[in-house]
């Protein structure tokens, strides 16, 4: 006679002698509670399809009857039930289960019990999402459409690949530490097909604006072309598309990288003062910068990247709540950009100018084989960038107070010359920018209400950076996303007690 069972979302703190029947859905080692006991951590649903995570000691592990297995179906009874505060929890559920001395695992075969070992969630669904949730857990399944690279630190490494769903919808996936490397390698099998993969147990991750997904400590898996009912269901249905061709081994990115830009909707300038809040490509020629001396740069903390105050001879991080003995310089500048319908101003970043000028701040050297002082650097990043046409992916906001007073933030840039003439205006020109404006009115900027219609408006950035690095703050790990920001190293700040600033190489 079977036992009865409850169901996960009826379980209770107060009662240890619930039986359950669940199906083991992911297995992996987890970081324990005791520092003497190793820890398996498991992922587990019921007939309802509830998730839930449950904690064993190895301990514990040793004494039971049945070994848990991915895919089986088990009975588990007598067990504790907490609530699930775990830094590297892999479930929506309030509760986890921790397994003592008196739990009993006995595992059954019931070809009835369903089989839910995805849960997986639309790539549009994924894009809509406007707030980071930390609680939110699911699965993905698409097309690798660019393979990535490994960007490896002293405490990290990763990849960020880009996954198409059947529909074309695609979204940035960063793949962490221990997936990494069961990634290359199951890549690399899937040479002279199309790679479908499967992202268990990941969370989002938003960047800029733009949402995307990434693993999630030891308990996501990356498959690559698995044999599941899944994957089989996948490939039909993206059968005799012929825009998912097979691709070679990891590395060849090349041919990749400007699918992305395929297809592109392109706003002109003058559209931006009707398009409502979202991320939006436009063409822009650039035809002056805001890089005079102090205000193309800011100084950032070593291990976030946020802005950072001098206060007696050291810098002041007050998201890592840290002090360090010298920051890093990183670009922060305004571009005033024309297309053949009007003008604007745009904030630019470091990650995007290091791709538009081509260098990082620390590789402006002189013939003494110096850093150049900032002011000389500030004319060089202007003669790099002046002339240049440029796709630029904007994270845009159309309330009319921030329209304002502030340029719209850089999400992206793509110089890749044959993309961009693709959609550069023909009546390029045609746009006349005001020759009388005077440069304090750059630098100072003036409260002008028509701003694509008369002259560019460059606000005070120090109210920017303090806005933005207050948006960035609530959105996540940023340096968990980007590469380029973890291979940034830029020239470094030393505090020293003289009137002079040592500036070197890290």
């Amino acid at each position: 006679m079977s036992p009865f069972v409850t169901c996960l979302t009826n379980l209770s703190k107060a009662i240890t002698t619930s039986t359950i029947k669940v199906r083991c859905v992911r297995r992996y080692e987890g970081v324990p509670e005791d520092k003497n006991d190793n820890s398996l951590e498991c992922v587990l649903h019921d007939i309802e399809g509830t998730r839930i995570q449950a904690s064993f000691t190895n301990n514990i592990m040793k004494k039971l009857a049945s070994p848990l297995r991915e895919g089986c179906v088990f009975y588990i009874k007598n067990f504790l039930v907490q609530n699930n505060t775990l830094k590297n929890k892999a479930t929506n559920h309030q509760f986890r289960l921790v397994m003592n001395s008196y739990t009993e695992v006995f595992e059954v075969k019931d070809l009835t019990f369903p089989r839910m070992m995805f849960a997986f969630k639309p790539f549009p669904e994924i894009s809509l999402l406007r707030q980071y949730d930390d609680i939110a857990f699911f699965d993905v399944i698409g097309v690798i459409t660019n393979p990535g690279k490994e960007v490896k630190q002293s405490k990290y490494r990763l990849i960020e690949i880009e996954i198409s769903d059947e529909q074309h919808n695609k979204i940035f996936c960063t793949i962490w530490e221990s997936n990494v490397d069961s990634y290359k390698e199951d890549f690399k099998k899937s040479k002279g097909t199309i790679p479908i993969v499967i992202v268990q147990i990941c969370k989002t991750n938003l960047f800029r604006g733009e949402m995307r997904i990434s693993t999630h400590f030891q308990a996501s898996k990356v498959l690559i072309n698995p044999e599941l009912d899944e994957v089989t269901a996948f490939r039909k249905r993206i059968e005799g598309d012929e825009r998912f061709i097979p691709y070679g081994s990891l590395g060849q990115v090349g041919p990749f990288i400007s699918s992305e830009f395929e297809n592109l909707t392109v706003k002109s300038l003058e559209d931006l003062e009707c398009l409502e809040d979202g991320l939006y490509w436009v063409f822009g020629k650039i035809v002056s910068v805001e890089a005079h001396y102090d205000t193309w740069y800011y100084m950032s903390c070593k291990t976030c990247f946020k802005k950072v105050e001098a206060e007696d001879n050291k810098f002041n991080c007050s998201v890592c709540k840290s002090t360090y003995s010298h920051a890093y310089r990183r670009y922060r500048f305004i571009v005033n950009i024309v297309d053949d319908t009007s003008n604007t101003s745009l904030l630019v970043w470091d990650r995007e100018g290091i791709q538009l000028i081509g260098k990082k701040v620390y590789e402006f050297i002189g013939a003494d084989n110096q850093i150049l002082p900032v002011e000389d650097i500030a004319k060089e990043i202007a003669k790099k960038l002046v002339g240049q046409s440029v796709l630029f992916k904007l994270q845009f906001r159309n309330q009319l107070e921030y329209y304002k007073s502030y340029p719209h933030t850089v999400n992206k840039v793509c110089n890749i010359p044959h993309v961009v003439e693709k959609y550069t205006p023909q009546l390029l020109g045609s746009q006349e920018v005001r020759k009388e404006l005077k440069l304090s009115d750059l630098i100072f900027g003036s409260d002008l209400p028509e701003v694509s219609q008369k002259s560019f408006v460059t606000p005070d950035l120090s109210s920017v950076t303090n806005e933005i690095n207050h948006e960035r703050n609530i959105e996540g790990s940023v340096k968990r996303c980007l590469e380029d920001d973890f291979n940034c190293c830029d020239d470094i700040v030393g505090c020293q007690k003289n009137k002079n600033q040592k500036v070197s190489k890290e």
